[in-house]
């Protein structure tokens, strides 16, 4: 009997870690320590932006690499951002990008077990204005201020985890949103076909009107940008509730950012190495 209650104990112990583990099947982000719990959420956002620069940017990632280096030196140059701003993470892929693209990034409004009502609400918002920037039902310039008032309306929240994961989501979705508008294009270009083992191949996805004269790439069409936006948002708010059960409102910080920057820079490597050519 005892046995069995102790038993019992642990599985309600662990339970709030067990629901958190579902962010990717092959992507493991452990958190170590964090400076940057207090910090302003508007500036973890942008502090997003700066890491994907950080990373994309970097001369390593050059042509005729294979993929198994291209992600050893991805996290590596991840790990080492973050780590020059007071944020000790461990990063660790398991998999492939080809697998990692088909895991797919569902709606945040449907991942939100174990949270108040008010998160609850906050995360379909989110969901809901993001569909309407994506839709060009409204302007980024809206979203952003939208993402603003919401990331400030955060505050309210009387969970200090909650208050972290709303406001960390609010603030990576605006400036996310902002970056990829404005560089997808840029960064696309750069890793197209980067892998040297994996010849361009087809793969279907959302379609976009596209000018070939524009880009060296010729007849290319590309996925829209905010399909990479999208992956900050499902990052953010996924591992950011991972986070709270691994290290409180620290990990959720830390998690968060890091979970978001990941996947969407990953979710772009995918597509462009691959040579995506929308149906």
């Amino acid at each position: 009997m005892k046995k069995m209650i102790f038993l019992f104990v642990c599985i309600i112990t662990l339970l709030p870690t067990v629901i958190a583990q579902y962010p990717s099947k092959l992507l493991q982000l452990s958190f170590i320590r964090s400076s940057l719990t207090n910090a302003d959420s508007d500036a973890i956002g942008a502090m997003h932006n700066e890491a994907l620069e950080y990373v994309l940017s970097q001369p390593i990632m050059q042509k005729d690499i294979t993929e198994i280096e291209f992600m050893k030196h991805y996290n590596e140059m991840l790990v080492r951002y973050f780590e020059m701003k007071g944020v000790n993470v461990q990063v660790i892929f398991n998999g492939s990008l080809d697998q990692f693209s088909q895991e797919g990034n569902t709606s945040i409004c449907l991942q939100t077990d174990r949270l108040s009502i008010e998160a609850k609400s906050f995360a379909c918002t989110v969901q809901q204005y993001f569909d309407e920037v994506a839709s060009g039902r409204i302007s980024v310039v809206e979203f952003a201020r939208k993402m603003d008032a919401l990331r400030l309306q955060a505050e309210t929240l009387k969970d200090e985890s909650e208050t972290k994961l709303c406001a960390l989501t609010a603030s990576i979705a605006k400036h996310s949103v902002e970056f990829w508008h404005r560089n997808a294009d840029h960064y696309y270009q750069r890793f197209y076909g980067i892998f040297s083992e994996q010849s361009t191949k087809e793969k279907g996805g959302p379609s976009i009107n596209y000018n070939s004269a524009l880009s060296p790439i010729a007849l290319q069409q590309r996925i829209r940008w905010w399909a990479f936006a999208v992956s900050d948002i499902y990052g953010a708010w996924n591992w950011g509730r991972y986070g709270a059960a691994a290290g409180g409102a620290a990990g959720v910080v830390a998690l968060g950012l890091t979970g978001a920057t990941w996947h969407s820079g990953a979710s772009l490597i995918s597509q462009a190495a691959s040579g995506v050519i929308n149906k």
